[in-house]
């Protein structure tokens, strides 16, 4: 039973130090992604206002609802579309909401790609820093 014990010790003494660096690398690819996620959001640089022309309902785990606004917006004389992310925030049709859009290519949308990217690698990076540094 103690070599067992000891072969764990070991196992558990080797992976320590790598995990924790490996953890460390994640946490800045998460910071990178944060600075490239801010640059991208200076392309939306016009704010205009939309109108909400429909509505989603969906239920979440807790039973409290929450919506999402179909929205219309004009640029140019041309009519696009937006959708807002899932709030608890109910909304109306008529509704009016503002947009941030870019001005040279008002139909693009912020999908915030890379801040969904860094808050994986910051999750994952915490969590195999806490196991290395607690293990």
């Amino acid at each position: 039973m103690e070599s067992i014990k000891g072969l764990f010790s070991k196992i558990r003494d080797n992976v320590k130090k790598p995990l924790v660096a490996i953890s460390l690398v994640l946490i800045l690819l998460g910071c990178v992604f944060l600075v490239i996620q801010k640059v991208d959001n200076r392309k939306y640089d016009k704010a205009v206002t939309a109108v909400v022309v429909g509505v989603s309902t969906t239920k979440d785990s807790d039973g409290k609802f929450r919506y999402q606004a179909h929205c219309e917006y004009e640029v140019g004389g041309k009519t696009y579309t937006s959708d807002t992310g899932w709030r608890s925030k109910e909304y109306n049709e008529g509704d009016e909401v503002v947009v941030h859009i870019n001005s040279d290519n008002p139909g693009k949308k912020n999908g915030f790609g890379f801040l969904k990217a860094a808050v994986v690698f910051f999750f994952f990076g915490a969590a195999c820093f806490f196991v290395g540094v607690w293990s």
